[in-house]
């Protein structure tokens, strides 16, 4: 067979899709590369043969086992594809018709494919690099939540959202909870982190009685839930509680909110939330 030479465009690239991050890493440069080949394979001869040889091994292995080891090898060469950035559209096409990838999941990954990478890692107990290390520590800090639940909730990305309700009902009790607990001790730092924590599942839950998911590490995203899918009566308590939030999550980390405002922003935000809890009937 006689080389030739393609040419690979690397287009511009974030170390991490988060929003509210401002590091990022951007760079565009052209380079070839040698093929091994001229012959272009389309994927319908891929789709065609990966159908055939299925057919031929279904009736003598585990069909569960099949699709399992079959998911992961064609997920592991999307991720080694995606790490200089070819372009994948046909493979993504054999993905999905094979598997069903939930509304959900094509929602967050059009604007965090980063994060469904890490949730997939996640899920298959495979080692993270630097920058999925990194990407998991910025979505705990943007959320309010332990690293542990973090974890679990990535790793449940593919539950459909309704039937993880009565998870995100239960961490907001948790955090509202140990976020008074934290207060009376008087520890204001963590127990307005906690309460952001609180704030951000709060709204999670009830995306999810509403069998949406919502992006809870992008106060963005949050925003744009409660403007779109809130009601009107609900609606200003939810903006007002966000915008209180954000202020005691930032003081979290900035320490910038004078005693006397921080006590009035704490009370606003347990007032929005007891009024809200009386409102959903939770």
């Amino acid at each position: 067979m006689v080389n030739s030479t393609a040419v690979f465009e690397y287009e511009t690239y974030e170390t991490s899709a988060l929003e509210y991050l401002t590091e990022h890493r951007r760079y565009k440069t052209t380079k070839e590369a040698e093929t091994a080949t001229t012959e272009i394979i389309s994927p319908e001869i891929i789709l065609s043969a990966i159908k055939e040889i299925i057919e031929k091994i279904l009736s003598v292995i585990d069909v569960n086992m099949v699709v399992r080891a079959f998911e992961k090898s064609i997920m592991d060469n999307l991720y080694l594809l995606n790490e200089v950035k070819i372009k994948l559209e046909p493979f993504e096409e054999i993905y999905q018709e094979f598997f069903e990838v939930p509304n959900w999941i094509k929602t967050v990954e059009k604007s965090y494919p980063e994060v469904i990478k890490l949730s997939r890692k996640l899920k298959s107990d495979e080692e993270l690099t630097r920058i999925d290390k990194w990407n998991l520590n910025e979505i705990v800090k943007a959320s309010g939540w332990n690293k542990e639940d973090i974890i679990e909730d990535l790793k449940n990305l593919d539950v459909d959202p309704s039937e993880r309700e009565e998870r995100y009902w239960n961490l907001f009790e948790k955090y509202y909870q140990e976020a008074k607990d934290l207060k009376n001790k008087g520890d204001d730092l963590q127990a307005a982190e906690k309460l952001w924590g609180g704030i951000t599942a709060l709204i999670k839950a009830y995306a999810a009685k509403k069998g949406i998911i919502v992006e809870h590490w992008s106060r963005g995203k949050l925003d744009r839930f409660v403007a779109n899918n809130v009601e009107e009566h609900l609606k200003e308590k939810f903006e007002d509680l966000l915008t209180y939030g954000t202020e005691l999550h930032e003081h979290f980390y900035e320490k910038r909110l004078p005693r006397r405002k921080f006590e009035r922003r704490w009370n606003q935000c347990v007032n929005l939330i007891e009024e809200i809890k009386n409102m959903i009937g939770t």
